[in-house]
């Protein structure tokens, strides 16, 4: 992460303040998903929580506002963090996942 976040200097959005916490300390522009309604920025990295985990493998959200506004911030690209790259692209062959 720290790698894309020296190249890029992306915002990172969660879905609220307690998964901020989550976050490593040089990720310095933190926004919630609804803080960051009427913004747009150059990149844009998203920490998923369970429920987009979820959506992004075929389970559909309950409330997609949050995450309508999430995903539409970002002028040039949106990134996700996870652990499970492999998971990833398996089930999104057409997904690119960036390695330093």
């Amino acid at each position: 992460m720290q790698a894309y976040e020296e190249k890029y200097r992306p915002t990172y959005l969660t879905y609220d303040s307690k998964q901020a916490n989550k976050l490593s300390s040089y990720c310095t522009r933190k926004i919630n998903f609804g803080d960051s309604k009427g913004i747009t920025r150059n990149d844009i990295v998203i920490l998923p929580n369970s429920p987009l985990e979820k959506f992004v493998f075929e389970k559909p959200l309950k409330s997609p506002t949050k995450y309508y506004i999430a995903c539409t911030r970002a002028r040039y690209s949106i990134a996700l963090i996870t652990n499970t790259p492999d998971k990833y692209k398996k089930f999104h062959a057409d997904w690119n996942v960036w390695e330093p």
